[in-house]
């Protein structure tokens, strides 16, 4: 963890990309995020963000992303405290504190190193699952609230990451190195992540390819799950036949084995999608020759 000369905190990629960096996103941001969320590269591969993304859109859900990101970053303070006390003891993760919320450092810049302009390329998020492949609608509402009752720290808690990247910075290996120093640098030492999930449309190789460089282990895939929206895909009819208006939706598991003691470690994995279980099976299947940080980045 480093931080600015204002003291905001910010994650530094190492080499070959220590020129990139995640930080707290900054209300500046609406018009680079609505360039890269209204590239077809990028808008027909999420199901989330309304498209066209406007203003508007940004200057609503700016606030909302602001107070989350001030929560963060106070749990973070307090997790800081609790590590400078002493508080922490490797065998109980009840005796420190923990940051609940979720990732504040969710926004990926590059920097001129000459000028030290900072331009955003990207954005991760990071939060407790919510569990889109249950289809069945009182079963995923019923296990969505068992993981959101869970205390930070909790190591039994199920979460899930996401991305986009602006398409100028495709194939230079920017993703796999970000999603790789934020589990290292932030999810495991200051949330104590064990177990979390990548969903990603199926269609979307380059996704896939960034979770399985990190660890990932493909879990299942359910079938026409994403409705795409008609404006995207030029296709009437909320359920027509086709690839056109639906996606499937693909789902990998990663389990941080690399980072926790035997005694942190959760003594049940969850069930990830209702309708078979990630088993210790799973995690043994992983190749050990496959160190997270050895990985190699995308070309």
């Amino acid at each position: 963890m480093r931080y600015t000369e204002h003291g905001i905190p910010y994650l530094a990629l190492p080499p070959p990309h220590s020129n990139i960096r995640l930080t707290p996103p900054r209300k500046e941001d609406g018009p680079s995020v609505m360039a890269i969320l209204n590239h077809p590269s990028v808008y027909m591969n999420l199901a989330g963000p309304p498209y066209p993304y406007t203003q508007t859109d940004w200057d609503t859900w700016y606030p909302e992303l602001s107070e989350f990101t001030n929560k963060a970053l106070w749990e973070l303070q307090g997790a800081q405290d609790s590590l400078r006390n002493g508080e922490a003891k490797e065998s109980d993760w009840k005796s420190r504190k923990w940051v609940g919320a979720g990732v504040p450092l969710s926004t990926i810049r590059e920097v001129d190193h000459g000028t030290g302009e900072e331009r955003l390329i990207g954005e991760i998020n990071f939060r407790r699952r919510e569990f889109l492949m249950i289809l069945d609608v009182v079963e995923k509402k019923r296990v969505k609230e068992e993981n959101d009752a869970r205390e930070a720290g909790d190591p039994d808690i199920v979460w899930e990451i996401g991305f986009y990247l602006s398409p100028s910075c495709h194939g230079r290996g920017i993703m796999p190195a970000v999603v790789r120093t934020l589990i290292a640098d932030f999810l495991v030492p200051y949330m104590n992540v064990h177990v979390m999930t990548g969903a990603y449309m199926d269609h979307n190789a380059a996704s896939k390819k960034v979770l399985e460089k990190n660890g990932f282990i493909f879990d299942s895939l359910v079938p026409d799950c994403i409705e795409m929206l008609e404006v995207k895909t030029r296709v009437k009819g909320k359920k027509c036949k086709g690839r056109e208006a639906t996606a499937d939706l693909a789902l990998m598991s990663y389990i941080c084995k690399d980072f926790v003691t035997e005694s942190a470690k959760p003594k049940q994995l969850p069930n990830f999608n209702g309708s078979r279980r990630l088993s210790q099976e799973i995690a043994a299947t992983a190749d050990p020759s496959i160190d997270r940080l050895t990985i190699p980045v995308e070309e």
